[in-house]
């Protein structure tokens, strides 16, 4: 009887793993059925598929990770057991899957597996496989070796094409899906490396990766996406994400959602044509020479001060925030959403310090312009709410920043207006009598007056005398402004009548007006 229980032991433990275990089948066996069955569906799971394709599948192709660009042989593609069979293609050279679904689940793999000019008419499905045998070619960012590959290459998906990876594996998992068109994608991967290069997505574009996952997409367009969830990127604190060279198009009001919450962004050379909301977490990003051509929203908590932004690439600070719609806070109901207004002037002030911390003053001025010019717009509403002195006061304050300092980060133009100033003033005393200036107006008068009695041979010293005493004038009447002006001090004012106070005026405009200054030039000198 003893005996009798290791026996039943070993039986139960011999059951439970053969009911585990999983049926193998060829990779000739799939073509056959994708190709070849003519079925309506063709569905496995739990199967263990062997490459026992003639050659293992090898085809060679031009590989960009190489420099000068060479030749390189890859594995488990179909294209030579097609051959075979006698496959015809159509007259663009592509083949064709004869079933309307295709659904792999749960299933292992012996090796890579890759699809090379197939049209696929009706939906292709693949959740939760395994590829953990090492892949036999170079396939890599850097030629390095991965756990298994699906290379998807000058394929057409009619209708749509879903790959799902939840599983944790230990192995680094690879996907291309290059020179190919998708009508509808989504794709959800761990721990992998994804290159998207020279294709065209429509209709539906769903992307989630996880778990230290890498993705490049680079020359591809998605084109006319029908909703607000139709081009979806949710990226869970991956290593990379690099987008170069695309294009976004779509003609509806909706947003493109981009949440690359990852390590290192690399946005350039890109075409919105459609509302993007683009958020990441602390990255190190390199955003340059791209165009949006709609609305832009942003949400992040700081930048990497590694980082390359150009004022450009974020529409010159011409963006916002999503708040289930774009929020700007150019409205009434904006600025009194207390929340949303917080959390958009926040967002430029993590600009502004990312600017300042990296010593980029112009972009770090713009930024802090783009501030203020928020706060006006806050001050701007509540005079109007409540239209009181403290209120005036403060909204016509910062409209004069803005005119005369561009909020302090501009002295050049400060000087600048000052001299108008001064000269305005000036013309203004230059009719009236000055303490520094009785002889020369006395001369003004009688020299003018010799000059319209003189016949034609007298006038040219008449006229030189007019017009000395002419600039004599002038420069008494400017000087006396430069002094008001400066605030130097005259003990009795020198001019008389209305341009005595006048020039008292003057002389606290002057004051103001260089306070804010000097104030405007310590800013800029001490970034």
């Amino acid at each position: 009887m003893k005996a009798l229980f290791p026996l039943l032991a070993f039986i139960s433990a011999a059951i439970s793993c053969y009911g585990q275990s999983k049926d193998t089948l060829g990779y000739s066996k799939l073509a056959d059925a994708i190709f070849f069955s003519n079925k309506k569906e063709v569905s496995y799971s739990n199967v263990y598929f062997v490459n026992d394709l003639p050659d293992k599948g090898s085809e060679s192709f031009l590989s960009n990770y190489f420099f000068p660009i060479e030749a390189v042989t890859i594995f488990g593609g179909f294209k030579k057991y097609l051959e075979l069979k006698g496959t015809l293609k159509d007259s663009s050279g592509y083949y064709h899957s004869k079933c309307k679904s295709i659904n792999i689940d749960n299933c292992t793999f012996e090796g890579d597996l890759r699809f090379s000019n197939v049209i696929f008419d009706g939906t292709f499905s693949m959740r939760n496989n395994e590829f953990p045998v090492v892949s036999e070619d170079f396939v890599g960012l850097y030629g390095q070796k991965f756990g298994g590959a699906i290379l998807i290459d000058s394929c057409k998906f009619n209708q749509y094409i879903q790959i799902l990876f939840r599983k944790d594996h230990e192995y680094r998992f690879f996907a291309k899906f290059n020179h190919s068109s998708f009508n509808s994608f989504n794709v959800e991967l761990q721990n992998s490396t994804t290159q998207i290069l020279n294709s065209l997505f429509k209709n539906l574009f769903r992307l989630q990766l996880h778990k230290e996952s890498r993705i490049s997409i680079d020359s591809t367009e998605f084109l006319n996406l029908q909703n607000d969830e139709s081009l979806n990127m949710e990226f869970d604190d991956i290593s990379s994400v690099s987008i170069t060279n695309s294009k976004f198009t779509d003609t509806s009001n909706d947003f493109c959602r981009l949440n690359l919450n990852c390590k290192r962004i690399n946005l350039e050379n890109n075409e919105f044509n459609v509302n993007t909301d683009l958020s990441f977490s602390e990255s190190n990003l390199f955003v340059n020479n791209n165009k949006f051509l709609k609305y832009l929203t942003l949400d992040f908590n700081s930048i990497d001060r590694n980082s390359y932004l150009s004022l450009e690439s974020l529409k010159n600070l011409n963006f916002g925030i999503f708040q289930g719609d774009y929020y700007d806070a150019t409205t009434v109901d904006q600025i009194n959403n207390d929340i949303a207004l917080k959390h958009y002037l926040r967002l430029n002030k993590n600009l502004y310090d990312f600017f300042k911390e990296t010593g980029d003053l112009s972009s770090a001025n713009q930024t802090y312009v783009r501030i203020k010019e928020i706060e006006s717009t806050k001050l701007k509403f509540l005079f109007y709410s409540k239209p009181n002195f403290k209120n005036l006061f403060s909204l016509k304050l910062n409209q004069l920043l803005k005119f005369y300092t561009n909020y302090g980060t501009d002295p050049a133009r400060a000087i600048v207006i000052s001299i108008y100033i001064i000269l305005f003033f000036g013309i203004f005393y230059f009719f009236f009598p000055s303490d520094w200036d009785i002889t020369s107006k006395a001369r003004l008068i009688r020299n003018f007056k010799d000059f319209t009695k003189k016949n034609k041979k007298g006038r040219g010293k008449s006229f030189i005398k007019l017009l000395k005493a002419f600039t004599i004038s002038i420069l008494n009447a400017v000087t006396l402004s430069l002094n008001a002006f400066t605030t130097l001090g005259f003990g009795n004012i020198p001019t008389h009548g209305l341009a005595r106070y006048v020039c008292i005026l003057q002389g606290f405009i002057g004051w103001f007006l260089l306070s804010i200054f000097t104030v405007a030039l310590i800013n800029q000198a001490q970034f």
